[in-house]
């Protein structure tokens, strides 16, 4: 691939490059800005980039580098558009001048050959460079090659020799510290860590690194040279080691802190411990930079009281009768145990002069507590509690009072409590109201209450209705019949006035005019009526006004025929034929005959089991429908795949199914049910088995599996300025695109996700973060398959810590 493959303007997309390839001629890609270069993959084997190959290709996004390459020449990436972690893992590597000057986007570099050969300038003014990882032993040359990265962490591996040269002072010294990656990040750099194996660090390392924050020493490390740490601000700094390692020795004789690795740290509030108080300890256990656990078991030794003790959270509680001049603090992590002498002061405790009640929720007991004001600690007296009620009647609530009285110091102090008292119900009397007359007013009904004679409801009176005259004309009497003189008569209460304002009242005796002859015809009035039945004659009695009476027979009535229908015979009871009697008199007329029982007919009848109902077997009479037994067929309620989410791996996916009743049978499948399964079934997407109930059992239940894209894996995080870079593994089949998600909890809780839509990208860089903050990061990829989106699993997490 030369220079005529460059025309600065055509979109290449994610140009991949043939398995074949040796080496990228000069300026094949110079200068592609407008063109989409994206990530380029080289292949193994390449073993050459030439000079300009991608000179200001601004729009060439990553690399990776194979293991094969041995040269890449003079400005090959000079002010390209390369971001992310850029990896040199070759055996051997020659790197030219300005081969990455100005890459800006670049925010880790990884270099694991000691004797890479590296040109003047070559990540010169890399200033987006946040985090370097090389060899401890790494050469330099006579000219810079790192300039002003901006690097703000650097990980030393062992390398060849596990030994930093010494950087000199001298202009004529091949490690010259102002060619270095250290001096490069003077006023950047914050973080330092050396593997394990390194032994020596050298001569005037970070003589000009005015940043620096943390250094984690190797257990290996037992020299380090003069000048080292010449420029640090000692306040600032936090030195990680192993305990009774050259670290510590080295720490304390500079004056940094040292902080110890996988040894528990104790810390307190407090260097004075009061009897009778308590106290709260705290432990760390660091593991690295800013990476420490709490997870410690404590104990204590040299107590004289057993009432002194402290709990799994660090709480020390110190006994009020505690004899002992001082206790030991233990930190347990399993691995390391520290200790700390915690020496106890007896005093004379200063009780608050009024105390505190606390009662029981029931209020039936009562403690007065009173407070040390030097320790806290705290005395409790038992209250004497009385209590007083008033009772509760209907007029009024009652109420409860409890008094707790204490005497302390020959000083009493009382404290009360009153409880409320709902009011009793009324004890309802009733009173009954009666109805008017025509002369006297009547009363409605009331009540009132017999406790409290409060009246509830109150009777009130009822107009009288008055009298309800109807005038009878007068009637002149003749010989043989009685007349009257005019009256009225009411027609509510039956008396009689001789006027009608009703304001004199009569009887009927002094308005009747008796007949004035010696005879006369009978007025007969009926007075009794004894009617005939169907064997008995009737008699009707008359009497006249002179008192003579005379009786009338009734001859005897017709039977009334009622006919007394059949009664057909079931399996159980027997019948009746048709017959009839008389109504009247209940003469039976015709006689009904007795027909024997049929006795039962059983068929067995099922109700088939729904998605919602229970079924049953019935032993069943056809004729009278008596069920003799009764079978339960328990209805489908737990329909389960075998498995519901698959990961594509190209092979057709058919999960079995489980059907459970509701009392735990598991149906058999092609008897109970039968199973249809979606096409396809092979690639990403949503796919349908439909179970189909059957026999004993009726209705359709459909369940749905998924098969997800393949999972991806998280390579890498580099840090940066409140943000960080992750790198992940390419998966391009069955996959749309990628998301990141992170969050400052390692359960992910108010979590981040970003999306990323092309399958091509490995790599994504966040930004506008907290600075120095932790945060956890997990991948997954996805598929869109008709507006739908599915997701791999997670990939398991990494965390990384922003720089500021």
């Amino acid at each position: 691939i030369d220079y005529s493959s460059s025309t600065g303007t055509g979109n290449l997309g994610d140009l991949e490059l043939p398995s074949t390839l040796e080496s990228i001629g000069e300026y094949a890609f110079c200068r592609q800005q407008k063109g989409n270069l994206g990530e380029m993959v080289f292949p193994e084997g390449m073993k050459t980039i030439e000079k300009y190959a991608f000179y200001e290709s601004s729009s060439l996004t990553g690399i990776s580098l194979p293991s094969t390459l041995e040269t890449i020449e003079n400005s090959v990436f000079y002010k390209s558009g390369i971001s992310g972690k850029v990896a040199l893992d070759m055996e051997t590597l020659s790197v030219g001048a300005n081969a990455f000057y100005n890459c800006s986007g670049i925010t880790e570099l990884e270099i694991s050959i000691s004797d890479i050969k590296l040109g003047s300038g070559v990540f010169d003014n890399c200033s987006g460079m946040k985090k370097v990882t090389v060899p401890v032993d790494l050469a330099y040359s006579s000219g810079s090659s790192f300039g002003t990265t901006g690097a703000e962490e650097i990980h030393y591996t062992v390398g060849k020799t596990g030994v930093m040269p010494d950087r000199s002072t001298s202009n004529s010294a091949d490690n010259y510290f102002c060619n270095t990656l250290e001096y490069g990040a003077m006023s950047t750099l914050k973080t330092v860590m050396y593997d394990e194996g390194i032994t020596r660090i050298g001569d005037y390392a970070y003589y000009a690194n005015t940043a620096l924050t943390d250094v984690l020493f190797a257990k290996s490390v037992d020299s380090i040279g003069i000048n080292c740490f010449h420029s640090l601000t000692k306040a600032n700094v936090k030195f990680y080691g192993h305990k009774d390692s050259y670290a510590e020795t080295y720490s304390n004789d500079i004056g940094v802190d040292f902080v110890p690795l996988f040894y528990p740290i104790i810390t307190t509030e407090t260097n004075e411990f009061l009897t009778g108080a308590g106290y709260t300890f705290e432990a760390r256990t660091y593991s690295g930079v800013d990476q420490y656990t709490t997870d410690v078991s404590w104990s204590i030794n040299g107590q004289n009281s057993d009432k002194t003790v402290i709990d799994e959270n660090g709480l020390l509680k110190i006994a009020e009768d505690e004899s002992a001049d001082s206790i030991t603090v233990i930190a347990d992590n399993g691995t390391n145990k520290c200790t700390f002498e915690a020496k106890i002061k007896q005093h004379t405790h200063e009780y608050s002069s009024d105390p505190t009640f606390h009662w029981v929720d029931d209020y039936t007991a009562c403690d007065a507590v009173v407070k040390c004001q030097i320790c806290g600690s705290e005395k409790r007296y038992t209250c004497t509690v009385t209590k007083t009620s008033v009772p509760s009647s209907c007029s009024k609530e009652g109420k409860i009072t409890y008094t707790a009285n204490v005497t302390l110091s020959d000083r009493e102090y009382t404290d009360i409590k009153e409880v409320s008292q709902d009011r009793l119900e009324h004890s309802v009397v009733k009173i009954e109201g009666y109805d008017p007359t025509c002369t006297e007013a009547g009363l409605t009904e009331g009540s009132y209450c017999s406790e409290c004679g409060e009246v509830i409801k109150e009777q009130t009176s009822i107009d009288a209705i008055g009298h309800d005259l109807e005038k009878v004309d007068a009637v002149e009497p003749t010989e043989k019949l009685t007349g009257n003189i005019e009256y009225y008569i009411c027609n509510v209460c039956s008396h009689i006035f001789k006027d009608a304002n009703a304001t004199e009242e009569t009887s009927l005796k002094e308005v009747i005019i008796p007949a004035y002859g010696e005879s006369h015809e009978h007025n007969w009035i009926e007075i009794m009526r004894q009617e005939p039945t169907c064997i008995a004659s009737g008699l009707v009695t008359y009497v006249c006004q002179c008192s003579e009476k005379k009786e009338e027979m009734l001859d005897p009535l017709e039977h009334h025929i009622q006919v007394d229908d059949a009664v057909p015979a079931t399996c159980t009871e027997t019948g009746l034929t048709e017959g009839s009697h008389c109504s009247v008199c209940n003469t039976v007329l015709k006689a009904q005959k007795e027909i024997a029982a049929k006795g039962h007919t059983y068929k067995e009848v099922i109700t088939r089991a729904t998605l919602s109902s229970n079924g049953k077997i019935e032993k069943k009479c056809s004729r009278c429908g008596s069920v003799s037994s009764t079978t339960t067929i328990y209805r489908p309620t737990k329909f389960t795949l075998s498995t519901t989410a698959y990961t594509y791996d190209g092979g057709i996916k058919k999960p079995t199914v489980t059907v459970k009743n509701s009392a735990g049978r598991t149906l058999v499948k092609d008897t109970d049910y039968t199973l249809t399964y979606a096409s396809g079934r092979k690639y990403v997407g949503k796919y349908s088995v439909k179970i189909t109930l059957k026999g004993k059992y009726s209705g359709s239940k459909t369940l749905y599996f998924n098969i997800n894209p393949p999972k991806t894996s998280l390579n890498s995080l580099t840090a940066s300025s409140k943000g960080f870079t992750a790198k992940w593994s390419k998966k391009t089949t069955q996959v749309t695109g990628y998301q990141v998600q992170y969050s400052t909890s390692s359960k992910f809780t108010n979590p981040k996700t970003v999306t990323i839509t092309k399958n091509s990208t490995t790599y994504k860089k966040i930004t506008k973060l907290t600075a120095k903050k932790r945060y956890y990061v997990r991948v997954r990829t996805y598929k869109t398959v008709n507006s739908v989106k599915y997701y791999s699993s997670w990939s398991s997490y990494k965390y990384v810590t922003t720089k500021s």
